[in-house]
């Protein structure tokens, strides 16, 4: 009997763990950075332009790519994604009212926006 309860036993531990990690699933949570390069916020705000400036909307991810359109501090924009080009973060971005009026800006000129269409 004795023997039959420690086989028991050393059969429940073993399989246990086992079982626990195939139950277990990790759920992985991503940061919403506002000047991270995944995820974001949905909604940037141009900010810190230098007064009677703009920040220039580009075809591309440099500043070298053709210019689009202007954008004034306080401008809302949609983002749609970020990455490093040239050592300088460059956001993908789009006007709410107008998504074909997409392109390029600064990512340093963006600040997030509590803009709820």
């Amino acid at each position: 009997m004795r023997a039959l309860t420690l086989s028991l036993l050393i059969g429940l531990a073993c399989a246990t763990p086992t079982l626990a990690a195939a139950d277990i699933r990790e759920e992985r949570v991503h940061p919403d950075f506002a000047d991270g390069l995944a995820g974001g916020p949905d909604f940037w705000e141009v900010a810190g332009v230098t007064a009677g400036d703009t920040l220039n909307l580009r075809a591309g991810p440099s500043a070298h790519e053709r210019v689009l359109g202007e954008l004034g501090n306080g401008s809302i924009l949609r983002n749609l994604g970020c990455k490093m080009a040239d050592g300088q973060r460059w956001c993908r971005v789009a006007r709410p009212e107008d998504t074909r009026s997409e392109g390029w800006v600064a990512g340093r000129y963006l600040r997030e926006s509590s803009y709820q269409p």
